[in-house]
Formats: C-alpha cells, structure tokens, sequence
C-alpha cells in the first residue's frame, strides 16, 4: 500500500548579497515515490535552481531530523550531485536555537498527518555551496532550516521568514498565511524580539488582515501583548518558480525569492519600533496557477545520484 504524502527538509540563508535556498524532498503519491535534491542560489535579478531525481533519500524525525542519502547531523549538512561534469551540493556548518513549532494547536489536531517545525528558527551558516561548478564561500550567513511534513498540499499559502533584524540582531520572524480549502485564510507563525518569542495566531490561527500577490506579503496581526505591522517584497527579477507535485492531484506553483526586503513595525506598551531585514528576507506565494511566464523556473535535472 502506498504511503500518500511528502517531507520536505529545507535550508533557506542569505548573507545579505547572495541568497541559497537548498532541499531534500520526498514525495509518494498516486503517481509512485519522487525524491529530488535542489540547489538554488539568488544572485540579484538572476536566480538560478535545479532539481535532480535521486535513488535513495528518505526524510524521518525519529531521533532526531535524519536525511539517509546525504548526510545531516545536527550541526553539519553535506549534499553532492553531479550532472553533465557539473556538480551542485553543499558542504555546511550549521548552528542555531533550539527547535519551534509555530502551527497552533488547533490547526495541528485538525490536520493530524501534518508538521511543519523550524529546527533552527535562527541559524548561522558557515562553508561552501557549489552550484554548477561555482563555488560560493558562505561566512556566517542567516537564515533557518525547516522541516514540513503532510500528506498534501495546502491549496495556497503565502509565507515570510526574517532572520537577524536591523535594530535587533537576534530576532527573527517566521509568519504564514494558509488556505485549505481556497476560501478561507488564517494566519500564525511567531515573532522573536528582544530575547522572547511571541506566538501569531494563537490556538486557532487568526484571520488574515492584509493582502499579498506576486513579489509581496503585508498585513496586521496580533501577538498577546504585540501588535505587529509587516510587509514584505521582492522584485520580479529576483523571483524564481519551483514547481510542487501534489501526492494526490494537481501542481503548485511557488513564486519564491531568499533575497527579500521585510520591513516591521512592533506596537508593545505603548511605544512604537520599527525593525528592517534588507536583502535577507525569505517569501514565497504558492498557489495552483503560474503567475508570470517570464519569470525564471527552477530546471530539472535527469540521470544523477547522490554521492
């Protein structure tokens, strides 16, 4: 019997120029298993990805986060492929916080075969990504590592994640909008500022105040004692689309771009703040349509394994 739905591990850091969102996914559906391992790397206005079929990966939480295929310990990820004398892969150091679960807790019961965890909310990445044969040097890059779990896709989301702030370095801000069903949206996610976290959306998620398409994501939202104002944008040029398989039917397509500009504004006891990350931000929109032809798309790769 097949095992309908799919795990996605991902790592998504910018160093403020050049932005890398790298993962390992599998899928099992309808149409048999797919495993892929991506590499993307955002250069300004002139993203470029691939994804290769691989033979063996699989994607577990037992014991911790474990990838069998590539290599992932809890402080390093190592990932290497190679097609037509190009080799893409990573060799990484990756340190952070401890693990946060942003889903409310109702949205969690009602989608029991669903996860979704930052393991490092606020990660520093240090080594060496290659892509196509261009080696990339990465010194104390920000960004997150995340892990997303279901046995399908959402019919649309919207999503935005900062790591290190202008105004607070150690604070980071992880924010979705969903659609299940493709009527109604709820947001959460949580806000770290000034050493505490503060959860969006409570146990049941909140409506969503505020509007997003293509290149950007701004609304209002509360966290306990914090109002919260966002907006995040992206050029066109700076976008790339990777196209998602459903296990059960139909593609998704994510509008997607690791080197975004957020700006906040924090409402707390009166006083008002205003925080920016600049070129580091992580967003993307996915929805069943493709919003822009002309926009460049992460291309596959065939034939290759992982070494």
């Amino acid at each position: 019997m097949v095992s309908i739905g799919y795990k996605v591990l991902f790592l998504t850091f910018s160093d403020g120029n050049i932005g890398y969102w790298l993962r390992y996914t599998v899928t099992e559906g309808v149409y048999g298993i797919k495993r892929y391992l991506w590499s993307t790397v955002f250069k300004a206005g002139s993203p470029n990805g691939v994804r290769f079929p691989i033979d063996e990966l699989s994607l577990s939480t037992d014991h911790g986060f474990n990838v069998v295929g590539p290599n992932l310990y809890f402080s390093s990820v190592d990932g290497v492929a190679r097609y037509d004398g190009d080799e893409y892969g990573w060799a990484l150091e990756v340190t952070g916080e401890p693990s946060y679960n942003p889903v409310p807790l109702i949205l969690r019961l009602i989608r029991r075969r669903s996860r979704y965890i930052m393991v490092y909310p606020y990660a520093l990445f240090r080594g060496v990504v290659n892509h196509g044969g261009a080696e990339y040097f990465v010194n104390d890059a920000l960004g997150m590592v995340g892990y997303i779990a279901s046995n399908r896709y959402m019919h649309h989301w919207v999503w935005g994640h900062c790591t290190g702030f202008d105004g607070d370095p150690g604070g980071w801000l992880d924010i979705l909008m969903v659609s299940p069903d493709g009527e109604k949206e709820v947001v959460f996610g949580a806000l770290k500022y000034l050493g505490k976290v503060y959860r969006i959306g409570g146990l049941m998620g909140s409506s969503f105040l505020g509007s997003y398409g293509l290149g950007f994501f701004k609304g209002r939202v509360g966290a306990g004692r914090l109002t919260l104002e966002f907006s995040f944008r992206a050029d066109l040029s700076d976008l790339i689309v990777a196209k998602y398989e459903d296990p059960v039917e139909g593609i998704r397509f994510c509008h997607n771009s690791e080197v975004a500009d957020a700006d906040l504004t924090i409402y707390l006891d009166g006083d008002q703040v205003g925080l920016g990350c600049k070129n580091r931000a992580f967003m993307e929109y996915v929805c069943p349509e493709l919003l822009d032809d002309s926009l460049a798309s992460i291309v596959e790769l065939g034939g290759s394994n992982i070494e």
